[in-house]
Order: C-alpha cells, then sequence, then structure tokens
C-alpha cells in the first residue's frame, strides 16, 4: 500500500456517505455521466468536478499500468495473514473490470493513459 499525497482527493463512492471506501470504477462513472449530461443535455458546467475526479483516478494508476478498485499498490500477501482479516480479501490488486472503466472514461473524456511515475 501507498499513499499518495500529491493526489488531490476527487472520487466518488458508491453509497450515500462512505469516506473509507472511494472506489476508482465509480468515480469513473460518474465522471462519465456528469461528461455526458453537460454534453447531451447541457445540464451544468461539471467540467472541475469532471476533471477532479479523472486526476484522482489517473494518481492511483499502479506500477505496471492497471488500476485497482480502491487503493495502489495492495498485492502483498503477508496482508491476508493479518488475524481478523476478512477471509483473506484484504488485498486490492489491480484488476481487468476497474481498469476497462478508467479506459471508458478516458475515452469518453477523450484523454490518454499514459505510464505512471508511482
Amino acid at each position: 500500500m501507498y499513499q499518495k499525497p500529491h493526489v488531490r482527493p476527487g472520487s466518488w463512492a458508491f453509497q450515500f456517505n462512505n469516506p473509507y471506501f472511494i472506489y476508482l470504477d465509480n468515480t469513473s462513472m460518474v465522471a462519465m455521466v456528469m461528461d455526458h449530461a453537460c454534453q447531451q443535455f447541457g445540464i451544468g458546467d461539471n467540467n472541475k468536478a469532471i476533471a477532479c475526479g479523472k486526476d484522482w483516478v489517473m494518481g492511483l494508476q499502479s506500477k505496471k499500468g492497471g488500476f485497482a478498485a480502491c487503493d495502489v499498490g495492495n498485492t502483498h500477501l503477508y496482508i491476508n495473514n493479518i488475524p481478523l482479516a476478512d477471509h483473506g480479501s484484504l488485498l486490492d490488486p489491480r484488476t481487468v473490470e476497474v481498469t476497462a472503466c478508467v479506459v471508458g472514461m478516458l475515452a469518453q473524456l477523450h484523454e490518454s493513459l499514459v505510464d505512471s511515475s508511482t
């Protein structure tokens, strides 16, 4: 697990109020919906919020280029040996599903995916 102090906050959770588990795929989807509402229906000017969400997501790109659900670099197997670990589900490896959501967001926003320096 790595701390990313240089990444400004800009995410959305899948629940009404969940400050602890903020998800990259959900943030990507919210940014896409906000962009679609702006482009298709002329609803609001969400460019600042969309840019903030995109920057946050991109700031959590893994060293190998993919994206995990909530964290970056949380792939160390020893973490699952912590007593009372939630059945070995403390890891947050990058996945195809989350990476696809991010790529979809970037495509809609006409951005490109670049290698991360993390």
